[in-house]
C-alpha cells in the first residue's frame, strides 16, 4: 500500500474539521476514506480549488499530484507560477467512487462545504481559482 508522500517543511496543510461525513456518499462509517486535505504556502499567491482527489491523490494524501495535477502544474509553469506559490485543495476530501453521479459529487461538496470555508478563512484576501463546476458550485451557490 502506498504511503503518504511528505510535503515540504514550509507547507501548511488543511484539516478534515468541519466535514459532515455522515451525509457524504464517499465516506464510510461517518468518516472520510483516504482524505486529501489542502496544502500550500502560508502566504500563497492564490488558492486553487478542484472537484476532488483522484486515485493518485488518495494514495499519496496530497492534492494535485496525479495526471490532472501534472497538467495543472505544467500550465502554472508556463505562466511563471510554481507549485510552492499556490495553496491547493478540493471541494471534497475523498475520491469519488467509480459509479459516482453528478448528484453524488454535489452531495459530497455540500458535506465538505463548511470544512472548505474554514480552510479558506486561513487565507483572507487571497484570490481563489475554482476549477470546474463542482468546485464553483461548492462555494458560489447552493450545491
Amino acid at each position: 500500500m502506498p504511503t503518504e508522500t511528505p510535503s515540504p517543511p514550509d507547507i501548511v496543510r488543511g484539516s478534515t474539521d468541519g466535514a459532515d461525513c455522515a451525509n457524504c456518499p464517499f465516506a464510510r462509517d461517518d468518516a472520510p476514506i483516504h482524505p486529501v486535505v489542502g496544502e500550500g504556502p502560508a502566504s500563497p499567491l492564490f488558492i486553487a480549488i478542484g472537484e476532488g482527489p483522484g486515485r493518485v491523490e488518495g494514495q499519496t494524501g496530497r492534492p494535485f499530484v496525479g495526471p490532472t495535477g501534472q497538467r495543472l502544474m505544467q500550465a502554472f509553469t508556463e505562466t511563471g507560477i510554481t507549485r510552492d506559490q499556490v495553496y491547493l485543495s478540493n471541494a471534497t476530501l475523498c475520491q469519488p467512487h467509480p459509479a459516482a453521479t453528478e448528484k453524488d459529487k454535489h452531495a459530497a461538496a455540500t458535506a465538505c462545504r463548511t470544512r472548505l470555508e474554514r480552510e479558506l478563512m486561513g487565507f483572507p484576501d487571497r484570490p481563489v481559482l475554482l476549477l470546474g463546476g463542482v468546485a464553483t458550485k461548492s462555494l458560489l451557490s447552493t450545491v
